[in-house]
């Protein structure tokens, strides 16, 4: 026995089948690791993917809830603002819009719902703007009316808040044709 131990460490481990032997086992053994490593990263990338597709499921729908929230709230704005617009309206032509400023006509709100409008509406977005703007210059108008020194500035400051509650109802008039809901709200 001793001999054939002396025998392999002198000439038989170069002998070139077992080394061969030898080494077809080892890279069978490496390659089983490797196909287990492979096999659990494939696993864990499949859970991955799985977690990820619910994640985007969950905040596309709360995104769309926000969404369709927000488009909501521009809605119950715009019919706000159209409510105002007729009180405006009524007050001058009774003639009773007192020395103290009104609500301001334009809600304070207003750009960041027209990001849901643009969502939403797209076709109403430039309507919806042009009242925003229509009616930022109703408030600067009627502020100007009110705070006119004189009676013949407040009669030119009238006929330029006339003009532009007229452009403001104008404005509002558009958007309605554009807006979905009011339409069906409308028939």
């Amino acid at each position: 026995m001793v001999h054939d131990i002396l025998w392999f460490w002198a000439t038989g481990r170069f002998d070139p089948a077992w080394v061969e032997a030898a080494t077809n086992v080892a890279l069978m053994f490496l390659s089983t690791l490797a196909l287990l490593a492979l096999l659990f990263y494939a696993l864990d990338n499949h859970r991955l993917a799985a977690a990820s597709e619910a994640t985007l499921t969950f905040l596309k729908d709360q995104q769309e809830n926000t969404i369709i929230g927000s488009y909501a709230d521009a809605f119950e704005s715009f019919q706000v603002v159209q409510g105002s617009l007729k009180s405006l309206m009524r007050a001058l032509l009774n003639e009773t819009l007192v020395k103290s400023k009104p609500p301001a006509m334009c809600p304070a709100n207003w750009s960041q719902l027209s990001v849901a409008i643009a969502l939403k509406a797209t076709a109403a977005t430039g309507a919806w703007i042009a009242v925003g703007i229509s009616l930022r210059r109703l408030d600067f108008e009627v502020t100007d009316y009110l705070n006119a020194p004189t009676e013949k500035e407040s009669m030119v400051r009238y006929a330029d808040l006339r003009r532009a509650l007229d452009n403001a109802i104008e404005k509002c008039k558009q958007l309605a044709a554009v807006l979905p809901e009011y339409n069906q709200l409308k028939h």
